[in-house]
């Protein structure tokens, strides 16, 4: 007898432009948010002297495709992810953010079911984080698709080996002799036990004469940041809260940098963000915790440099 345990760590999953091949990469989860067809119905307005629904007053309706992919970020799946989250290689491994989302495919193959092509998906948010002595650090994105379709199994994942996954290594939080993890805010190397860092493409859809999406656009780029600090003279942080107070809005620039060493070889995986502004908030006091700051802040982009570029090293 066919084992049919639809477990979800025999699953699979593909991701590139769709106008290419789809790399197969590792991933935490996948997680639907709208994928449902909604249905044009009439019968609640429709009299006939029944208090019952019929069926000839319904059609189909609009297919709304939206999910989530959560993985571990690592430089090799940031190669690979770059252009869909709509960056350009600029120069060497700089990668900037540009202001067009090119069209993406994503597949999904759920252990012992069919497997489901969302196409023309664009990125409608992406979010990176870590937290020290917790997990790896995680990227987070969520799509919305065009369309939706099923094949077999095996279709496009023929094997476990077929095709081959790309994974790369993966980034722990602390700072040690084979990784490390620096944070420069207001134009000083930070100490901070979380961060946040979220991109919000503001993507619109429009269904022109379809059941499906034939529009999605990005409208803007609003980029947030995200983490907290021991608050006190002894861990250079008062500052952090004092220049926001003061009214100055000046900003400056934000460096998250990821870095591993395997043998010989670094990956690194940096986040360039031209102008952070930071949001003043009081930090929060308990008896028997260090006092700690939450840090906000919005990205800007500056006369000369584009609001985000990010730095990837993957071999």
């Amino acid at each position: 007898m066919a084992n049919c345990c639809g477990a979800g760590s025999g699953s699979k999953l593909a991701i590139g432009l769709s106008a290419g091949t789809p790399t197969r990469m590792d991933f935490i989860d996948v997680h639907s948010t709208k994928v449902f067809k909604t249905l044009s119905d009439g019968s609640s307005k429709t009299i006939r002297g029944t208090l019952d629904p019929v069926d000839v007053n319904v059609a189909e309706g609009m297919l709304f495709v939206q999910f989530r992919t959560k993985l571990w970020l690592t430089a090799a799946k940031m190669a690979v992810l770059l252009p869909c989250l709509g960056f350009t290689n600029t120069s060497g491994n700089d990668w900037t953010l540009g202001d067009s989302l090119p069209a993406s495919k994503i597949i999904v193959g759920p252990s012992g079911s069919p497997e489901v092509t969302y196409d023309g998906a664009v990125p409608t948010d992406v979010t990176w984080e870590g937290r020290k002595g917790s997990d790896p650090i995680m990227m987070d994105i969520g799509w919305i698709a065009k369309t939706r379709a099923t094949a077999a199994a095996g279709t496009f994942f023929v094997s476990q080996t077929s095709p081959a996954m790309t994974e790369g290594y993966v980034y722990p939080y602390p700072d040690g002799a084979y990784n490390v993890t620096r944070l420069e805010v207001e134009g000083a190397d930070r100490l901070f036990p979380l961060f946040r860092l979220r991109l919000d493409y503001g993507v619109i859809s429009e269904f022109n004469q379809s059941v499906t999406a034939t529009n999605l656009c990005p409208t803007k780029h609003d980029l947030t940041f995200g983490a907290s600090a021991l608050y006190s003279t002894c861990d250079s942080s008062t500052d952090l809260l004092s220049v926001p107070m003061s009214g100055d809005v000046t900003g400056a620039s934000l460096t998250i940098d990821l870095e591993r060493l395997v043998g010989v070889t670094t990956y690194e995986t940096i986040f360039n963000v031209a102008n952070m502004k930071l949001l003043a908030q009081d930090p929060n006091i308990v008896k028997n915790d260090f006092i700690r700051l939450p840090i906000n802040g919005k990205g800007y982009a500056t006369d000369s440099t584009a609001m985000l570029i990010i730095t990837n090293v993957a071999s």
